[in-house]
């Protein structure tokens, strides 16, 4: 068997781990083999090893230089023994982005677009098991995948959030990592030529909104809504949309505050989630009486609380960043990018940066005008779900895998092949010469 094949199948097995978190928590080698090898660690260690056979140049590649450097100055940092190493998102990203760079760039530069789709297309039914277990569950339980957000504030809230694992609720880094997935979704949806594969998505795309709404967490909810509509609009009818909406937000401006913020508590005497009633209510008191972040006495006022808290803290030292040994960093992360660079500077928050940046400036070579259109829709939803709320580290397999990696399913589902811009370009060149030829070689034997 080919190397290639393996570090598929390596890959796939990986993808199963990563997005269907109840996999690797009820299946184990352990009795077999006296430990357990579907682990996200030793799977990737194999795969890792494989690649640097076949592909050894994936790792002087300029993606895993910056992360080479985001690794580097978070061992200087901790080393410098002016941050909390123990602090929960001091290396929550790393990881991540490191296993996402290396599949994608291997994928990359061996071509191997076929096998890239294979696995991206596991993924994608991975999400949709997880999306199912966690409606049926969050069914059941509705505080579920709120509960293991706040999993690690003590012992309790731990083994409740494994139990809620083990039954397949997918946590808080899954609900926000599929609400900025629906664009791309939908681009490959709009791509599809068989019937029986639209459908699929069709229906991949309602469960997955499904789950997301019955996850009761607002931010996702409200990315998911923009990039469903926003998606189904499309880039035709975009610009007529884009005047309907700022026709529609000039009468809210016009309309007295009084009666907009009735609509959110109406909004709230209808859902039965309490946390989502509560954030409705909020809002209209918001709207109706203001925001004041001196004294915040609601969600509203006290997450707009940390917007100048983490401007200040970041113009006290913008390059390095601050020490997150203060009492009540923890909470100012919400606000990711804001939390981010306040908490680490410019040193610490710029090499994250250039290594999404950098995924998506090669994505962008070759990603074509029909399906760019949406993958630009869900890396804008992601940043901006980075200013409302706060990113966990499986987020960026979402990203950086899933929505690049979903533009090589048309391998699988329109029997496209993919090709970058510029042998795109060279293709349409060639065939207008041809095209050139083939008119004036019936004009010259028409002269004749």
């Amino acid at each position: 068997m080919k190397i290639s094949r393996f570090i598929n199948i390596l890959a796939i097995i990986l993808m199963s781990i990563i997005f269907l978190p109840s996999f690797h928590m009820n299946f184990s080698t352990k009795s077999l083999i006296g430990f357990n090898l579907l682990t996200l660690t030793n799977v990737m260690s194999c795969l890792a090893a494989l690649i640097a056979i076949k592909q050894p140049s994936v790792y002087i590649s300029k993606p895993m230089i910056l992360v080479y450097i985001y690794f580097a100055v978070f061992t200087v940092y901790k080393l410098s023994g002016n941050f909390d190493n123990n602090n929960i998102w001091f290396w929550e990203y790393q990881s991540p982005v490191l296993v996402a760079t290396i599949i994608f760039t291997y994928y990359i530069l061996s071509k191997d677009y076929k096998g890239f789709a294979m696995v991206i297309a596991t993924a994608l039914v991975c999400i949709a098991i997880s999306s199912t277990l966690n409606v049926i569950q969050l069914i059941r339980y509705p505080d579920a995948v709120r509960s293991q957000y706040i999993g690690s504030q003590g012992e309790v809230f731990r083994q409740l959030s494994l139990w809620y694992q083990k039954i397949g609720v997918a946590g808080y880094g899954f609900i926000s990592g599929t609400s900025f997935l629906f664009p791309v979704i939908i681009g490959v949806f709009r791509n599809s030529t068989k019937g029986a594969t639209k459908i699929g998505f069709i229906m991949l795309i309602a469960v997955m909104a499904i789950s997301v709404f019955l996850a009761s967490i607002t931010g996702p909810i409200l990315i998911a809504g923009m990039g469903l509509i926003i998606a189904f609009i499309g880039r035709k009818r975009l610009r007529a949309s884009i005047s309907i909406l700022s026709f529609i937000i000039l009468l809210i401006l016009i309309i007295p505050k009084v009666y907009i913020a009735q609509v959110f508590y109406y909004a709230a005497d209808l859902v039965e989630n309490q946390s989502v009633a509560m954030k409705f209510n909020d809002i209209g008191i918001s709207i109706e009486e203001g925001v004041d972040v001196d004294t915040p006495t609601n969600s509203m006022e006290y997450r707009a609380e940390r917007i100048p808290r983490n401007l200040e803290r970041f113009a006290n030292s913008p390059i390095w960043g601050n020490s997150p040994l203060k009492p009540g960093d923890e909470q100012t992360y919400h606000i990711f990018w804001l939390y981010y660079f306040a908490q680490f500077g410019i040193v610490g928050a710029l090499p994250l940066l250039l290594v999404i940046l950098s995924n998506i400036r090669i994505n962008l070579r070759v990603i074509d005008e029909k399906f760019e259109f949406y993958y630009l829709v869900s890396v804008a939803l992601f940043f901006f779900l980075g200013f409302i709320k706060g990113y966990v580290g499986v987020m960026m397999y979402y990203i950086l895998l899933v929505a690049p990696g979903a533009y090589y399913l048309n391998y699988i589902f329109s029997g496209k092949e993919v090709h970058d811009k510029q042998h795109q370009v060279a293709s349409r060149v060639k065939i207008k010469s041809s095209i050139v030829a083939s008119v004036t070689k019936a004009a010259r034997v028409h002269s004749d």
